[in-house]
């Protein structure tokens, strides 16, 4: 694997690993709460990091993912997520680390370079690079949310709400 993708490759890991330890415990309840309206539940955070970091790793390595079927229906059903259960939760989180892996093994020096296909929406084109860079940070503020959910979580059950 080349070095970069290796690299993002354990951060990746390693962020989902957290996102895991964050599900670790809880009732199933818990995963479909929040404190109020507007926020992402911890099912809903779990879900959408692993479709968005499916697509930008995809996008990263040279995959080519398709981003119109991303926006359109991947991600607006990630934030649908609910009656799950941790148990499901954690094996989908376990189970997309080999499809991460062997997504970011097809990544070459090339791939970091290329530009993807699609203009931003400040008109300009990301790189592969770029993409992985946002697969990392986008996972990371995901499980830094979800480990705030879980404390809110654990808090509100503490005071009976």
């Amino acid at each position: 694997m080349h070095p970069t993708y290796e690299a993002a490759n354990f951060v990746l890991r390693d962020s989902f690993a957290m996102l895991a330890a964050a599900l670790e415990g809880l009732p199933d309840a818990a995963l479909d709460w929040t404190p109020t309206s507007g926020m992402s539940s911890l099912a809903v955070l779990a879900t959408h990091s692993i479709t968005s970091t499916l697509f930008w790793a995809g996008a990263a390595a040279g995959a080519s993912p398709e981003r119109d079927r991303y926006l359109g229906k991947d991600r607006p059903a990630s934030f649908q997520a609910r009656g799950t259960n941790t148990d499901l939760l954690r094996e989908r989180i376990s189970s997309v680390l080999p499809d991460i892996e062997r997504i970011l093994r097809q990544g070459t020096e090339v791939s970091l370079e290329e530009e993807m296909p699609w203009v931003e929406d400040d008109g300009r084109h990301r790189t592969g690079a770029e993409c992985l860079v946002h697969a990392a940070a986008h996972l990371r503020e995901h499980v830094g949310q979800a480990q705030l959910m879980r404390d809110l979580w654990l808090a509100a059950s503490r005071e009976g709400h």
